[in-house]
């Protein structure tokens, strides 16, 4: 829940500058990598309150562990070394790697196609 507080501030932070320029850029990217830390949080939450291990062939994994898989998930690059074993988990990891994705060609592009520029105020 932290995760979202923190991307309704930095939006809001965001929404604030009169110009397109870094500070956009990098608070544009910390709402990606606050996206992929909410979802190692979720995949961590899934885990211990499950009574199934999260993953294929990996009993105890640690927070890193979700970590990883969630970065590598959301950037599709799926390496295979983690595989969720559950539906609920197989799921959550097709809506991040969609979320991820749409972030990228859609928010991130528009930010960095925009840096420079002036916003039009309504």
């Amino acid at each position: 829940m932290l995760s979202f507080a923190a991307v309704g501030a930095i939006v809001r932070r965001i929404g604030a500058h009169p110009r397109v320029d870094s500070a956009t850029v990098l608070g544009a990217l910390c709402i990606y990598l606050l996206i992929g830390t909410f979802f190692a949080s979720l995949f961590g939450t899934i885990a211990a309150l499950g009574d199934a291990p999260f993953f294929v062939g990996r009993a105890e994994p640690r927070f890193v562990d979700f970590l990883y898989f969630s970065f590598v998930t959301m950037t599709t690059v799926g390496y295979g070394d983690f595989t969720a074993a559950t539906d609920l988990g197989r799921m959550l990891a097709v809506n991040q790697a969609v979320i991820g994705q749409l972030y990228l060609v859609s928010v991130a592009a528009l930010v960095i196609g925009n840096v420079g520029r002036e916003r039009h105020r309504s």
